[in-house]
């Protein structure tokens, strides 16, 4: 039987099947699959047709065709119900999956943050824009790990050239019931961060080309802990099939093993994708005077990954850092490229583009451009003075932030206030960004609102033993400050949950502090860059 038309079969096969099921992949795709599902039964009974045919010849009998040909029917028969069941498994052997349409339990299940008496008990960022976009491109998945007492189901995944993000279910109630009842002035919900499994180091195809980025969790009605892990790729994923491993040897605290691989389809991830670079662009080195010493940096931007799919979008830039002795003999770091938050982006049509990056290093997500886009320029955003001077600290009022405000943190764009409330202890605000927003040079957002709150508010008080020589000393702690960006928007959604602060402390913080800089853009030395469609 020719693989051709056991492929012919397979699809015959399928049209039989009566299963619910999302909308089918494009019949092309479905017909690519499912060849590559006939190739490796085909092969693999070629195999057995060897030792079959030859054992039976020298009986002098033809019964071994006959039961090739048989074999070959049930392996198709497999296949197809295989596919048929799981929608995306389509051969014997790895479960090979594509990008679908399809619900995200993470999501679809999650209530919202005013409907719950505890944070712990919803995520704490509400990205719909993310979501559709999670949900039109995910693959099920339904592998379940148990170890050490606790259960670790991969719900989905989603990858594109730019992302990755996987959507656990973690089931253990005496390790989670453990976690709740800890002695502690931390919110619930932070106690669970870095817990486990963190899958730190994903492997897809033996490299590690995901960084670990941001991450949001929450406790469902039925006590498992809902997780969502969402990675920056640094590289295009590559091959006809894409292997992802996860493995960690820890979940809620507790020692065990939990490994899981995934077989992806290398067409559906790259499907849609747009790509420039890599490529060096540099530019005439510029000298400062510190400290009676002059110092000589080579600017320049040094394009390594540039891309776009149909979740997001990538950049990531070679710093080129290197140390260097100051006059004091201290060793600094300088750059000889520039960083993704140095950059302003811009796609051809004038859209701004936004990045976000939680942990991520060296590489930043960007918003998508528009659809019609055919290049994208990176403007760099030098200071206006040589000398580095130029930024101030500026004061906004608490009655400023309730009403909803624009605050500029430089002349080429700013961030405005927009949800600001104050309840139960916690501050939480988003910082919608316009122009060129961000305030670092790594494009990671800090913590660009400061409230004056010293003396304003109750702390904890916290002894730490051990010290140096035996000592004890005791530390002050107000609360914890924690931000997520939204890769599809680029909204700063801030949180200071205080462990002690009441609701009317929190309103006798009447000031608020933020920086403005002066900078320019060195049009002179922008860069335009090609998007060219990926081949599949």
């Amino acid at each position: 039987m020719s693989e051709r038309r056991a492929a012919d079969e397979l699809l015959d096969a399928l049209s039989r099947l009566e299963l619910d099921a999302p909308p089918p992949l494009p019949e092309e795709q479905s017909r690519r699959i499912c060849e590559r599902a006939a190739r490796q039964i085909f092969q693999e009974q070629n195999g057995c047709q060897d030792t079959e045919r030859g054992s039976k010849m020298e009986n002098g009998t033809k019964k071994g065709r006959r039961t090739l040909g048989r074999a070959v029917r049930i392996g198709l028969i497999a296949a197809a119900l295989c596919c048929g069941g799981t929608l995306t498994v389509c051969a014997v052997g790895p479960q090979i999956v594509s990008m679908l349409n399809g619900s995200i339990g993470f999501f679809s299940e999650a209530p919202s943050q005013s409907a719950v008496s505890d944070p712990v008990e919803a995520p704490r960022t509400d990205f719909d824009e993310n979501r559709a976009k999670l949900e039109a491109y995910n693959a099920p998945i339904g592998q379940t790990v148990t170890s050490g007492g606790v259960s670790v189901t991969l719900d989905n995944i989603s990858m594109d050239v730019s992302s990755m993000d996987i959507f656990l279910t973690i089931t253990g109630k005496e390790a989670i019931d453990a976690i709740l009842s800890e002695n502690d002035y931390r919110p619930l919900w932070d106690r669970f961060w870095g817990r486990g499994p963190n899958f730190s180091f994903p492997l897809i195809n033996g490299e590690m080309t995901a960084q670990p980025d941001a991450e949001d969790w929450y406790l469902s009605n039925d006590g498992s802990l809902k997780l969502w892990r969402h990675y920056i790729l640094t590289e295009t994923p590559e091959g006809e099939e894409i292997t992802v491993e996860l493995k960690d040897d820890t979940a809620l605290g507790r020692s065990g093993a939990w490994d899981f691989t995934v077989t992806l389809d290398g067409e559906s991830v790259r499907a849609g994708a747009k790509a420039a670079g890599p490529a060096d662009y540099p530019m005439q080195p510029v000298t400062y005077e510190i400290g009676g010493e002059s110092y000589t940096v080579g600017r320049g931007i040094y394009l390594k990954y540039l891309a776009f799919g149909p979740v997001g979008g990538v950049l990531q830039l070679d710093t080129r850092e290197r140390e260097v002795t100051g006059p004091d003999g201290s060793e600094m770091v300088f750059s000889d490229g520039f960083g993704p938050g140095e950059l302003y982006i811009t796609d051809n049509t004038g859209k701004e583009l936004y990045m976000s990056r939680s942990r991520a290093s060296g590489a930043v997500n960007l918003t998508a451009p528009d659809a019609d886009a055919t290049s994208i320029t990176l403007t760099p955003v030098v200071p206006a003075n040589p000398d580095g001077s130029g930024t101030e600290e500026r004061t906004i009022s608490l009655d400023e932030l309730k009403a909803g405000v624009t605050i500029a943190t430089s002349p080429l764009g700013g961030y405005t206030v927009e949800n600001f409330t104050i309840q139960e202890g916690v501050i939480c605000y988003d910082l919608v960004p316009y122009g060129w927003a961000p305030n670092s040079a790594s494009g990671v957002a800090p913590e660009i609102l400061r409230p004056q709150d010293g003396g304003k508010i109750t702390e904890v008080k916290e002894e730490v033993t051990g010290l140096q020589d035996g000592e004890t000393a005791t530390f002050l702690k107000s609360g914890l400050l924690s931000y997520v960006v939204d890769p599809q928007t680029g909204v700063v959604s801030v949180r200071h949950d205080y462990y002690a602060a009441t609701d009317d402390e929190l309103g006798t913080i009447t000031e608020w502090k933020y920086d403005y800089r002066e900078v320019n853009l060195d049009t002179e030395h922008a860069v335009t860059v090609q998007l060219n469609p990926l081949e599949s």
